[in-house]
């Protein structure tokens, strides 16, 4: 019969430990079987309690869990937030379909619909809103959705565009 594996042995010594038959001391993996067997009531009680109530006391101590939808709303609203964004848009004078939120303008960018088309005209942008046909707006449209697209339209870039969009 093949001798078996230092693991192997060390295995049966350890099971043989676990269903309580003493360590055997004059075998060459006694040292091992000796420190499995002081292994084996560890952790202590005390320390599990200590542990318990130190886990306890930092977790009370932890910021409360925030709640990702404020009352009365029901979806959340990822932001796209690019940082030079605004010299982008000064530069280039893109062609822009927006939709301004007025609530969450306020509440999480500390800001509003009409900070918004006041940045836009000060950069030469025309905004527009189809009710039911295009109109030129100034400020934000009152609608009675929480939002409302606009379609903002640098002066400079798009005249027919905003000819166009006029006549319709």
């Amino acid at each position: 019969m093949p001798e078996r594996s230092p693991a192997a042995r060390l295995d049966q010594a350890i099971t043989a430990l676990l269903a309580g038959a003493p360590p055997a001391a004059d075998t060459p993996l006694a040292a091992l079987v000796y420190v499995a067997a002081g292994l084996r009531d560890l952790p202590r009680p005390d320390f599990k309690a200590r542990l318990k109530a130190d886990l306890e006391r930092k977790a009370s101590m932890a910021t409360p869990a925030v709640t990702p939808l404020r009352e009365g709303f029901h979806s959340l609203t990822p932001y796209l937030i690019v940082e030079g964004a605004a010299k982008t848009i000064e530069t280039f004078k893109p062609s822009m379909l927006i939709e301004v939120h007025p609530v969450q303008l306020e509440t999480v960018f500390k800001s509003s619909g009409q900070a918004v088309f006041d940045k836009l005209q000060s950069w030469g942008y025309r905004t527009f809103a189809k009710m039911p046909a295009w109109q030129e707006c100034k400020a934000p449209v009152p609608w009675r959705k929480p939002w409302k697209d606009y379609a903002c339209l640098h002066a400079d870039r798009h005249r027919d565009q905003i000819a166009k969009l006029l006549s319709t």
